[in-house]
């Protein structure tokens, strides 16, 4: 029996566009571009760590690790030319050998190393196309004299030149080990900040969301009207996303008026480097169905990929796009099971890929293309990682 179609009221601005998942790639795809893959699965499930480029254009794929060599930890640079990434050699006894910072371009060409350092926690964004921002291993102690464990390096492979950021931002939440957060979402010029704020509001501890201006060393505003909520933060809280360009942030808002109240009403929400927020989405309480907790914008800064989750079936997701120009959401029909991966864009803002993970330790990743409005698997046991521009031949 088919599974019916969900139903929104008008007031939601939901549309249903239903789109089958072709099997192949359909002969009216207009890719572009690289994708990265990481991590093939074989016929029993084990894992292996490989990694694969695939041509979008010919459909060519080239592994580009070699034997007992490893890549994990993948950054896209900004301008879509390089991607950098953590490499570890393991010798036949499984130990480390070597371990480093690798910069590629789309072919898969190392231009680039610089040895992984013991502070060194994660990479998390580039910063410009020439600077990477590290999770670093320099406890502080906020202001307010709480302990926090979130430290930043700004490191230059090319020159080696550092710098240190430590958030001493006022009322500072450590979200270290919080869905994904590293303490403080940065916006690509760190010139904004956005942090775990809490507060009391009577006698109760909450949480809500900071930004702050790294230039001028002063809070610009907090969020609470849009997202407050009660020690979960921890566990509720997506991340934040910032635009490509810097000059807005997504976040997923919530609020509980009461420790009582049965559900919460959740949306999307943006916000300009002024803390002007708009309002993206507006399920309300009409319908079951609302934002997941995992998003990404296009390129260009219009859309955002994103998944309908159903409040009363967590098993219940579907692939859909905010168009935040008219705020019009599409529900692509697409059921998404497993944990949603946040969906990785094409660079022309055309396309996004999704993880399927339909059975334990297998899945398959979906292509949308939001133009020509299809659905096709391309890949199978492996995770999408990064899409960068093509190199010109």
């Amino acid at each position: 029996m088919a599974t019916p179609l969900p139903t929104y009221p008008p007031e939601t601005q939901v549309k249903i566009q239903c789109l089958k998942v072709s099997p192949e790639f359909p002969d009216i795809a207009d890719s572009i571009g690289t994708v990265i893959f990481d991590g093939r699965q074989i016929s029993n499930g084990r894992y292996i760590p490989e990694t694969f480029l695939r041509e979008m254009v010919t459909g060519h794929s080239l592994k580009i690790t070699g034997e007992n060599e490893s890549f994990n930890n993948f950054v896209v640079s900004l301008n879509k030319n390089m991607v950098a990434f953590n490499r570890v050699m393991i010798n036949a006894n499984d130990r480390i050998t070597q371990n480093e910072i690798a910069l590629a371009d789309a072919a898969g060409q190392i231009q680039m190393t610089t040895p992984w350092e013991a502070d060194w926690l994660a990479l998390l964004q580039w910063t410009d196309d020439q600077r990477l921002l590290l999770a670093y291993d320099q406890p502080i102690t906020t202001t307010d004299g709480y302990p926090a464990q979130a430290s930043y390096l700004v490191l230059n492979p090319a020159t080696d030149d550092r710098q240190i950021i430590s958030p001493d931002y006022p009322n500072f939440l450590d979200l270290t080990n919080a869905w994904g957060w590293q303490g403080v979402v940065y916006d690509p010029a760190l010139t904004r900040a956005v942090y775990g704020w809490q507060y009391m509001d009577g006698d109760e501890e909450m949480y809500t969301l900071g930004l702050w201006d790294t230039e001028r060393h002063q809070l610009i505003t907090t969020m609470e009207d849009y997202y407050a909520y009660y020690p979960v933060f921890k566990s509720e809280t997506p991340l934040p996303r910032w635009a490509l360009d810097g000059s807005k942030f997504a976040f997923r808002g919530q609020f509980l008026a009461s420790r009582a109240d049965e559900r919460v009403t959740i949306e999307l929400y943006q916000a300009d480097r002024d803390g002007q927020v708009n309002q993206l989405t507006h399920f309300g309480l009409a319908t079951s169905y609302l934002p997941g907790r995992s998003f990404s914008w296009s390129p260009d800064g219009r859309y955002i990929a994103m998944y309908l989750e159903d409040w009363y079936d967590v098993n219940e997701t579907h692939v859909a796009l905010l168009d935040t120009e008219t705020q019009t959401v599409t529900d692509y029909c697409i059921p998404i099971r497993g944990m949603p991966s946040v969906p990785i864009w094409s660079p022309d803002s055309t396309q996004f890929l999704v993880v399927d993970r339909y059975a334990k330790k297998h899945q398959r990743v979906i292509l949308i293309d939001i133009v020509q409005g299809f659905a096709a698997v391309i890949a199978e046991d492996v995770e999408p990682v990064g899409w960068m521009v093509a190199l010109e031949k």
